[in-house]
């Protein structure tokens, strides 16, 4: 027996036959549970709750520790306080709404800006044995998934911006809110809320507005919002907390780690004429690039299978 271990961990290495039981996720709500709670809960915060949030943390996600940033985000999603969270790519922004989801009754909503994002998001739910995920993209939406999240099929529900913007759509939504308690509400590359961000899209103007009107439960509460980014200036984060609803008095709104420094990137700039532009690109690439990577030209641009080493150009025009 054993089941603290999530079931798609590494099987145990035995020379006899073994059977190894653990516990799982089911892929749908089965008909013969009782109904689903409708009834808002917000967590107080305890050091049992942080201890029981580490045991989570490492029986289910499989991480020995929260990263800087995290837990702050979860207490406050599971206390019901609407929070932004700045943390770098790749330091697990999506961890925070997947354990902050799952312990929280009812369904998450969270919107992403595109499909590939949301394809990404399902296919790590998937991974760590969530299956009740729907994807609410063109490519996939249907009258029966809508129906299925409206029995309370889903724990987690992805849709683009624009999804929100068709009617049909939000009256859709409205009415799975009615049957199916809405626990959290994500907006994921929360930056692309403000005209100051590099990834401005007009749709996110109206997701807070719109995750809290139609996310309402019967007694016209709207779920905590969770705004998610990697980065923010200044003059977004502003905009972000403006557009969003978010509270700017609360000290404790912006979840952030104490140092942005990231240690794995590296700026360099090269000034010079145009004219002697191809001269200085080739250089850099050939020269200064495989320096600074330790190897030799050849090596850099050979195929080396997965340790192919790969580069991105950006040009301000298509000449």
């Amino acid at each position: 027996l054993d089941p603290y271990t999530p079931a798609h961990a590494a099987l145990p290495t035995t020379d006899t036959p073994t059977v190894v039981i653990r516990s799982t996720y089911l892929p749908i709500r089965p008909k013969w549970l009782a109904s689903p709670s409708n009834e808002r809960r917000d967590i107080v915060l305890s050091q049992r709750c942080q201890d029981a949030l580490h045991v989570i943390l490492e029986d289910l996600f499989g991480h020995e520790d929260f990263r800087e940033g995290q837990l702050g985000a979860i207490l406050r999603a599971l206390a019901g306080k609407e929070t932004a969270v700045m943390l770098p790519t790749g330091t697990g922004k999506s961890l925070i709404f997947q354990m902050a989801g799952l312990l929280r009754p009812g369904l998450t909503v969270a919107v992403d800006p595109l499909v590939s994002l949301i394809d990404d998001q399902t296919r790590g739910l998937r991974n760590q044995g969530v299956h009740r995920v729907a994807k609410l993209h063109s490519a996939s939406l249907d009258e029966e998934l809508l129906a299925s999240v409206g029995r309370g099929d889903a724990l987690f529900v992805f849709l683009t911006p624009e999804r929100l913007q068709t009617r049909k759509f939000r009256k859709q939504l409205e009415t799975a809110a009615k049957n199916i308690l809405v626990n959290l509400a994500i907006v994921d590359e929360s930056h692309c809320v403000s005209e100051w961000g590099h990834d401005f899209r007009p749709a996110y103007l109206n997701v807070g507005r719109n995750l809290r009107k139609r996310c309402r439960d019967d007694n016209g509460a709207s779920p905590p919002l969770l705004a998610l980014t990697a980065t923010a200036s200044p003059n977004v984060r502003r905009e972000m907390f403006r557009e969003l609803g978010l509270n700017a008095s609360d000290p404790e709104a912006l979840q952030t780690p104490s140092s942005q420094d990231r240690p794995n990137l590296h700026l360099s700039i090269h000034p010079g004429e145009p004219r002697g532009r191809r001269e200085r690109l080739t250089n850099i690439l050939f020269n200064l690039v495989p320096e600074q990577m330790g190897e030799e030209p050849q090596e850099v641009f050979s195929s080396r299978g997965s340790r192919t080493s790969s580069m991105i150009l950006f040009v301000p025009h298509r000449g």
